[in-house]
């Protein structure tokens, strides 16, 4: 680890063999603290392998001795007894090495992002934001502009019904790399950029260079990101409505009212670079993979702020450490990976308060350009997730609103109410810029722009008071007793399956022990009050907590490049070496996701390992004409019939066409919606109705579908043998025959409930 320029001193060799560095005492303690939480950290049991053996579960010591002992089988898959292999790993049954799949996902992913960095470039410059930072922020901060103005020109295209249209996505794009090299070539042609005053300018190269290798240690974390996000989707939420939303968008060729998928309804900023990618390739599969690989990259580019923002504001050593620990995180890379939303809103989060510390500092305070980008990127945030509102637009409207009074104090009169609101105006509107439009759809659409919530206040299209119960005893908070602020925090430090050795105490040490006490206190306090506010106002799920990630990593940072300035270079190394390898074989064990780095996508999209088996048959004995109703079954995005489906926080299909109804009546109204397959999960019904659960309609039962045989509307369900004792509980309906011969040229009957 290199040590910064204005503490060399500090690092000189001892003048004697028995000197020791400077700060001994706390380091000692500082090295003591580190083993005593890696203890705590490694004998830690992880809830979710509970079994006879280990009733509280086993320890994540003892996972990841046994996930080295057999690391073969993580690379190579598991044998049986015969020595025969059962199961993947990197290579799949049998083993093959599909990089160019990889490729071919990924290389449009890269392209995509360029041009957002692009045209996020060209909207600063135009700005003139990108004037006194360094090439790492403006890199940084054009990726984050470009990839949120990409989003709104989705949304925009969509909601004018133009998805179907390749040239709206492939035409601009072409347009802004032209404008990109040719804006490029007169500012690298005319003149140099000018250097930020505030950066250290005398690090020597030596320095620098002994920095700069420690990167590659975060090579491997990057490549298993990159290559889970080119993987076929597994997880929930993201078959659910991280991709599903976009699929129904791309084939409806608009985005609208998805009345049937409350989740679709919400703001869906990151879900629109799926979309994008989709629209632009013109296969809704192949181009959710390819925008499911650009959600990923936003954890890289995230590390990519970090370290920028540990050299403008510590050193070198501090940017390196604060992007390593980030990068390393399994959580960070599972959530990317997977394809989850949350390591865009880390991005955003990490944009806003990068750009908010910058604004903040005495040199930048009368820029705002920096106000409106923290705005822009705060709005950007809430724009993906409902709970960044609180997480992150909320707090920074609150910063620059005391900032600007305090300024004002010291104004003469007649500037001070100027002073007082416009820079608090300026953040407000260039966030709503960023997230508006997804709240005045909503408005529009349902009449509450903050659809499903709120539904006391606004009511909202599709709700009842039913569902609204429903939903809120799922989401609210589970109780206050005060042992559950200890249970949380637990879950957070030391408890949840994926959580990196290096981040808390090394956060911790950054806040005790850093030169820069007022930078690390802020951050403290920030990260404190997205800690309260998600445990008040969230069912806290541990993955909502992984948008503070940032923050806790350039705290780590700030404690690394601290021990560094001491001459604790050793002790420094070897903690971060070993919270590096442990991590790394935690994500590539499976942690991250998905470890099927290099199988075809040919077998992963057949492979009943990820896709349900009766999913599979429903794709391979149904025409693509056939429309399927769905019930208790919403993760449906890879059927690639038309379906009808509700998620179990909207009202249920089949209940609206066979409640009260006569048989006859029932008939029509399959008919009508040209249904031609009924498929019900009851394993799926029994996993909502067990207790704690979220709950299903009990209208839904067994005896429902005897008597729609008997009444002649549906016909007996399909055993299609092997299958119905391998997968049980999913039984698959026919419609009567004569309902889907009267079937007319109404199909389909409503928009809302067209099949999909």
């Amino acid at each position: 680890m290199a040590t910064p320029r204005n503490h060399r001193r500090a690092r000189r060799a001892p003048s004697s063999p028995d000197a020791v560095p400077r700060g001994v005492g706390p380091v000692i303690a500082a090295i003591g603290f580190l083993l005593v939480y890696a203890l705590i950290f490694f004998l830690a049991p992880i809830p979710e392998l509970k079994d006879q053996e280990h009733p509280a579960g086993l320890s994540r010591g003892a996972l990841l001795t046994k996930e080295l002992l057999l690391f073969d089988d993580v690379v190579l898959g598991a044998r049986d007894s015969e020595g025969v292999r059962v199961s993947g790993g990197w290579f799949g049954v049998p083993a093959e090495f599909a990089m160019g799949d990889r490729l071919r996902v990924l290389l449009p992913a890269l392209a995509m992002l360029a041009v957002c960095g692009l045209a996020g470039w060209l909207l600063l410059n135009l700005a003139r934001i990108d004037r006194g930072i360094t090439s790492l922020e403006t890199i940084f901060f054009s990726c984050c502009v470009g990839c949120s103005a990409l989003s709104l020109y989705t949304f925009g295209v969509g909601l004018a019904g133009g998805l179907h249209a390749r040239w709206l996505f492939l035409a601009p794009a072409a347009v802004i790399v032209l404008l990109g090299l040719y804006r490029l070539r007169r500012v690298f042609g005319s003149a140099t950029t000018a250097r930020d005053p505030d950066l250290s300018s005398g690090e020597s190269a030596g320095e620098q260079q002994a920095v700069n290798h420690w990167l590659w240690w975060g090579v491997p974390f990057v490549a298993a990101i990159m290559l889970g996000g080119t993987l076929t989707p597994i997880e929930f939420d993201v078959l659910e409505y991280h991709l599903q939303a976009p699929k129904e968008f791309y084939q409806q060729g608009a985005i609208g009212f998805l009345p049937h998928n409350v989740y679709a309804n919400m703001p869906l900023g990151s879900e629109m670079l799926s979309l994008a990618a989709i629209s632009a390739v013109g296969d809704w599969w192949f181009g959710a993979l390819v925008g499911k690989a650009l959600i990923a990259l936003a954890a890289p580019l995230t590390a990519l702020g970090l370290l920028a923002a540990g050299r403008r504001f510590i050193d070198p050593t501090c940017g390196v450490v604060a992007a390593l620990t980030y990068i390393s995180i399994p959580w960070i890379t599972r959530v990317s990976a997977l394809g989850l939303v949350e390591g865009v809103s880390a991005l955003y989060l990490w944009g806003t308060v990068y750009a908010m510390l910058l604004w903040l500092r005495r040199q930048m305070a009368e820029r705002m350009s920096l106000v409106a980008l923290a705005g822009f990127l705060a709005g950007s945030a809430a724009a993906c997730k409902y709970p960044n509102v609180v997480f992150v637009l909320v707090p920074a409207t609150l910063v620059v609103a005391l900032r600007s009074w305090i300024v004002a104090a010291r104004q003469e009169p007649t500037r001070r109410w100027s002073a007082r609101f416009l820079s608090p105006a300026c953040f407000l509107i260039a966030a709503f810029v960023a997230c508006g439009p997804w709240f005045a759809k909503n408005w529009l659409l349902t009449g509450n722009p903050t659809y499903p919530l709120a539904y006391k206040i606004f009511d909202g299209r599709t709700r009842t008071d039913e569902l609204d119960a429903q939903w809120n005893r799922v989401h609210r908070p589970p109780g206050f007793a005060p042992w559950r602020v200890f249970d949380s925090a637990a879950n957070i430090a030391w408890r949840s399956s994926w959580l990196s050795p290096l981040v808390l105490p090394l956060a911790i040490l950054g806040v005790l022990g850093t030169c820069h006490r007022r930078l690390a206190i802020g951050l403290c306090l920030y990260a404190t009050f997205v800690f309260a506010t998600w445990w008040l106002f969230t069912h806290r799920l541990d993955r909502f907590w992984v948008p503070i990630y940032p923050v806790l990593a350039l705290l780590a940072g700030c404690s690394a490049a601290r021990v560094a300035t001491l001459g604790w270079h050793v002790p420094l190394k070897i903690f971060l070496a070993a919270g590096l390898a442990v991590n790394l074989l935690v994500i590539v064990a499976g942690g991250g996701g998905d470890n099927a780095y290099f199988v075809s996508l040919e077998r992963l999209q057949k492979d009943t390992d990820r896709i349900h088996d009766w999913h599979q048959y429903l794709n391979d004995h149904l025409s693509r004409d056939d429309v399927v109703l769905a019930v208790a079954d919403a993760v449906v995005f890879d059927l690639k019939m038309p379906v009808l489906y509700s998620t179990v926080f909207d009202q249920d299909l089949l209940e609206e066409l066979t409640r009260g109804r006569t048989a006859e009546e029932r008939r029509q109204a399959l008919a009508e919606l040209g249904v031609r397959y009924v498929v019900v999960d009851w394993s799926e019904i029994a996993r909502y109705r067990s207790p704690g659960n979220y709950g299903f309609t009990d209208f839904i039962t067994p005896a429902l579908f005897e008597e729609l045989v008997s009444q002649q509307v549906l016909d007996p369900p399909l055993r299609p043998g092997k299958l119905a004792q391998t997968a049980p509980g999913y039984d698959i309906y026919p419609v009567q025959a004569a309902s889907t011969a009267s079937e007319s040229s109404a199909r389909p009957h409503s928009p809302e409930r067209a099949p999909h």
